[in-house]
């Protein structure tokens, strides 16, 4: 018969595959045997079958959801180039009432100026303004920017150019950007758009540039970009964010570190803001420095969390 150690191991090798075949039909013919009496008994009850059909459709639905929206804001980047280096600067100065405290022009310009660890630094308001064209007036949502902007931010007009130095004094910034869809729907798509003129609050203004499809900052709606016209001695007017991309390897921490005591020293050489007498590195006067993406979902991070959580329960 052969070597009776080799048969041996030969018969325990098949006895152990047939075992498993066996275990694996009996697990499926459990399935089908499950599967077979769920559907006789939905059959018997059709409208528990309806109301757990529903309850379940909707369970799905709304976990998907709330899973797509979770994705949209919490989880995927900020649709920019190296996004995650994007970082938003305002101040606070907790023993004045200012938790949180916007930047002046003058601000602006120390930070833009004295941030070593930012490769670009801008900053932005919001407002609106009236145009006159061969249409006639609109409203137009803007967002006012320095010339810096399009540099920080990583995206450059499709057709025309961004803002340039010159354009962001006071006085000199007649110049705008449209957004795309501003283009299309205010301006029929016109390829000849750039260098167009309009009247803007009165004020004739250039058309310099339009942005590509799917760029918006920092929200949908805004329409248009205009420079702020910016003015390093003007230090009142504290409605400003500021925006800078840093360095490689440049946390927000760091920047924060770097960026407070700039802070520090305009304090006290403003006149009204800082106390006679205090030491500016004893009270919890600082910049904050956060990363964009958090700067824009923080007030619905956690709620869109637990709602998220609830719906999966």
């Amino acid at each position: 018969f052969g070597d009776p150690d080799r048969v041996r191991d030969e018969c325990i090798t098949i006895d152990r595959q047939y075992a498993r075949e066996v275990r694996a039909m009996e697990w499926l013919e459990s399935i089908w045997s499950d599967f077979r009496y769920a559907l006789r008994t939905l059959r018997r009850m059709p409208a528990f079958t309806a109301v757990a059909t529903i309850t379940l459709a909707l369970g799905i639905g709304a976990t998907a959801g709330m899973f797509t929206l979770v994705n949209g804001i919490l989880l995927r980047s900020l649709p920019y180039p190296n996004s995650d280096r994007l970082v938003r600067l305002i101040q606070s100065y907790p023993e004045k009432g200012l938790d949180t405290w916007g930047l002046s022009q003058r601000n602006i310009a120390m930070y833009r100026d004295g941030g070593t660890d930012f490769e670009a630094f801008t900053a932005f308001r919001s407002g609106r303004v009236t145009i006159r064209g061969d249409q006639g007036p609109e409203r137009l949502s803007v967002l006012r920017v320095t010339s810096t902007f399009f540099d920080v931010i990583g995206v450059r007009p499709m057709m025309g150019r961004p803002f340039t130095f010159d354009e962001d004094r006071p006085n000199q910034n007649n110049v705008m950007v449209l957004s795309y869809g501003t283009w299309q729907t205010r301006f029929g798509a016109n390829p000849t758009i750039v260098g167009t003129k309009l009247e803007v609050d009165g004020n004739p203004t250039v058309i310099i540039g339009v942005m590509p499809p799917g760029f918006a900052f920092p929200r949908p709606d805004v329409q248009a970009w205009m420079p702020i016209g910016l003015d390093p001695l003007r230090g009142f007017g504290y409605f400003h964010s500021g925006l800078g991309r840093l360095k490689p390897g440049v946390t927000p921490e760091h920047a924060e570190r770097q960026t407070t005591p700039i802070m520090w020293k305009w304090i006290g050489d403003e006149q009204g803001l800082g106390k006679a007498g205090v030491d500016p590195t004893k009270t919890r006067m600082k910049t904050i420095v956060r990363p964009m993406q958090e700067a824009i979902t923080g007030r619905t991070a956690r709620p869109l969390t637990i709602l998220f959580a609830a719906v999966s329960l």
